[in-house]
């Protein structure tokens, strides 16, 4: 029994050290050498001052840190294909946006979770890691595996044909789709990866494939003169052909431009026309994007393609995140120029004012006082270069941060008809002698996107995002000090209080002046220690002290401290008396400080 008891400490020992210890993932150069960039993808994020045990938090982070795997992925495709676009038999860059829209919900295979946290420091940790050589065999054996399938698939569509049964001819066609793009997934990893060879990404069996599906619906499917009601309907059919009726509700999401996942005129009216199909057509149970309860979600991106607009629709799973169905369709041009219909979302053409756009500030150099409001407002003035049927100057967001102090923004505002923006700086809280202050065209507002999307990253990388500069010359707040300071009965030749005083407001940023007209505060000190008695050599004094400030502007008094008896001891009366005077100063420093800087 003994040795159960001594055996299970030993265990609840080692585990608590073990759980002590934070993951070598933890530390930068730790992480960069156990999971080398040559071996390994890997995400990592982390968060401060968060309390333990919040598994919501965790989930996020761990999200985050997928998120932050996948982009580099993202990144990496990009110089890739543009390197290997012959390599890869004229698959065109929209294709490989739509693989990147996709790729954003991918769950890549053999990608692992990890979480820390570190209870001293109150940090939370998480990390996400897959090894490369896994993930390339992986998606090497999906394509080959989805090549054979989808020629089963084409022998039973053509065999359908033969027996003039259109509709399971159809079906077997579109239950490629989601075929195809897994290949399409698997591709783009592939090619990320550096895996770029013929022989691992198997691009002309599977470009002359596709080629042969879609003869095989455009034959089925083709009309001259489509309308977007057709369209609608072909896409919503082709996903029930895939599905049949679903049990549970599905998400219908906007159908977003290229890879920007933006809206446009288009995306309304195309929404409206699916949505009625899906429900009419393939039976589904349809819930707005941002409800809860779905199942099943369907997204969808649109782009140009020669003369006709080509459109794709992906069903998932919601749990797995796992594509079910896709059906595509095309809206020829004439459509959308003969019923005015915008496929541009707005914010793209407003991004092209951004670069006509100036700022200016009225004044450059202003001047203030630290713990005081700037008395007067920036003026900015906008300018706008080009050409627009609209008022490109009116209601433009302009943010204001100061520079150098975390980029903190402090405040928003939007110039009127004219172009022209004022803003009040309010309080300057640091004392730093030269500050700058910044203010920038708020481009997430003025496009009205999130400052997280994958466009706006797009925006401020494109293009000279307009801003101007003020700067400010900060002094502080002038103080003038009158003191009256006694010990023992004997007036202080060197005051204690008053220089203890001017140390800590100095080192605050407050100044001071003998000529009490130039002053923006006063200070008032009275303060007399007393002899008290002694006890083996050791003698106290008691000191009383008031200490109160005024505000010369408005006359309010800003701070008044009353001090009794604060009793001090030292080797003879004189030391007594400055120990108890320093107690006050101690306190009377932090305090009227403090009321200082609320003023």
């Amino acid at each position: 029994m003994k040795k159960i008891i001594l055996s299970l400490v030993s265990f609840i020992f080692i585990h608590q050290v073990v759980l002590a210890q934070a993951p070598q993932w933890t530390d930068y150069y730790k992480r960069k050498s156990a999971y080398p960039e040559n071996l390994f993808l890997t995400g990592f994020t982390s968060q401060g001052n968060v309390a333990d045990g919040n598994k919501e938090l965790f989930d996020v982070l761990s999200e985050v840190a997928r998120k932050q795997l996948i982009e580099s992925i993202q990144v990496s495709i990009k110089s890739v294909a543009e390197i290997n676009i012959q390599n890869i038999n004229s698959k065109t860059l929209e294709q490989f946006k739509q693989s990147s829209v996709s790729l954003a919900q991918a769950n890549i295979v053999g990608l692992k979770y990890e979480t820390y946290y570190d209870k001293k420091n109150k940090e939370a940790y998480a990390f996400t890691y897959a090894r490369i050589s896994e993930v390339i065999d992986y998606y090497k054996n999906t394509i080959s595996s989805n090549i054979d399938k989808i020629n089963q698939k084409v022998t039973a569509a053509e065999q359908a044909i033969a027996s003039d049964d259109k509709q399971s001819a159809l079906k077997a066609y579109f239950e490629c789709n989601p075929l195809f793009l897994e290949i399409e997934e698997a591709q783009f990893i592939l090619l990320a990866l550096k895996e770029t060879s013929e022989n691992a990404i198997q691009s002309n069996r599977v470009n002359k494939l596709d080629l042969k599906v879609k003869e095989g619906k455009s034959q089925l499917l083709n009309s001259k003169q489509l309308t977007l009601d057709d369209v609608g309907y072909f896409m919503a059919y082709g996903l029930f052909l895939q599905t049949d009726k679903l049990d549970g509700a599905i998400e219908l999401n906007p159908i977003t431009y290229q890879d920007t996942e933006l809206e446009s005129e288009l995306s309304g009216v195309f929404d409206k026309v699916f949505e009625q199909n899906l429900v009419n057509v393939s039976k589904y149970q349809i819930i707005s994007a941002g409800g809860t309860g779905a199942t099943y979600s369907i997204s969808g991106t649109y782009w140009e393609q020669a003369d006709y607009i080509q459109m794709v629709a992906n069903l998932k799973e919601v749990k797995s995140g796992k594509t079910i169905a896709s059906a595509e369709g095309v809206l020829p041009f004439s459509w959308v120029e003969k019923n005015k219909i915008d496929y541009i979302p707005s914010s793209i053409k407003k991004a092209e004012f951004i670069d006509y756009l100036e700022l200016k500030a009225q004044e450059t150099k202003l001047e203030g006082k630290a713990n005081q409001d700037l008395k007067s407002p920036i003026v900015i003035n906008a300018i706008f270069s080009g050409t627009s049927e609209t008022n490109q100057l009116a209601n433009l967001p302009i943010k204001f941060s100061f520079l150098g102090e975390g980029d903190k923004e402090i405040g928003i505002t939007k110039t009127d008809r004219n172009g022209i923006g004022r803003f009040f700086v309010g309080k300057i809280t640091s004392d730093k002698k030269m500050q700058i202050i910044q203010a920038e065209l708020d481009v997430a507002t003025y496009l009205g996107i999130d400052i997280t999307s994958r466009y706006y990253q797009k925006v401020v990388q494109e293009h000279r995002i307009p801003s101007a500069k003020i700067f400010l010359s900060v002094s502080g707040l002038l103080m003038y000090i009158t003191s009256n300071e006694t010990n023992g009965g004997r007036k202080l030749t060197i005051p204690y209080l008053e220089p203890s005083l001017k140390q800590i407001l100095s080192d605050n940023g407050f100044a001071f002046t003998d000529d009490m007209s130039k002053a923006d505060f006063s200070i008032d000190i009275q303060a007399n220690a007393r002899n008290g008695s002694s006890f083996d050599g050791i003698y106290f004094s008691f000191a009383d002290a008031t200490v109160s400030v005024m505000d010369l502007t408005t006359g309010n008094e800003e701070y008044k401290g009353s001090f009794k008896d604060v009793k001090g001891g030292g080797a003879n009366y004189d030391r007594a008396g400055i120990a108890a005077l320093k107690k006050i100063s101690d306190q009377v420093s932090k305090d009227m400080l403090n009321e200082l800087k609320k003023s």
